[in-house]
């Protein structure tokens, strides 16, 4: 069976096993939080549409993360927990939901994948990534 990348729109709180071909956009330094004093780190990612949304790593996942993920690669990431976006914290792309990786605990995987289109990047730096062919723009 063939795999299918969802775009972040069609990622909804109830989704189970799915997968979604990204770029890393924005990589934030590692934060501690005010209120629980856990660290965290967050991602800015975006899809082939140009959607983006917020990824964050906690804790023991910040550094297996971290080592993953880098600054405008490609990966494909399947099971990230999806967590309703808490109104006091920044919604990115307007989109309620935020991924939180787990490699260890929730078995989220993370794929490194080629670029094929690496002026994608240079587009959706710009105002808008805009829709992109059935076969991906990266």
């Amino acid at each position: 069976m063939e795999e299918v990348n969802l775009v972040i729109p069609h990622i909804e709180l109830d989704n189970e096993n799915w997968t979604a071909k990204i770029i890393v956009i924005e990589d934030m330094p590692t934060l501690t939080g005010i209120k629980s004093g856990a660290k965290y780190k967050r991602y800015v990612v975006v899809d082939g549409e140009g959607n983006e949304v917020l990824v964050i790593a906690f804790t023991s996942a910040i550094s297996p993360v971290s080592n993953t993920l880098n600054l405008f690669g490609v990966f494909k990431i399947t099971n990230a927990e999806l967590r309703e976006a808490s109104k006091e914290y920044e919604v990115i792309g307007g989109n309620q939901i935020q991924w939180v990786l787990q490699p260890v605990q929730r078995s989220t995987l993370i794929r490194p994948m080629p670029l094929k289109n690496p002026y994608f990047i240079i587009q959706c730096l710009g105002p808008s990534c805009g829709p992109t062919s059935a076969s991906g723009p990266f």
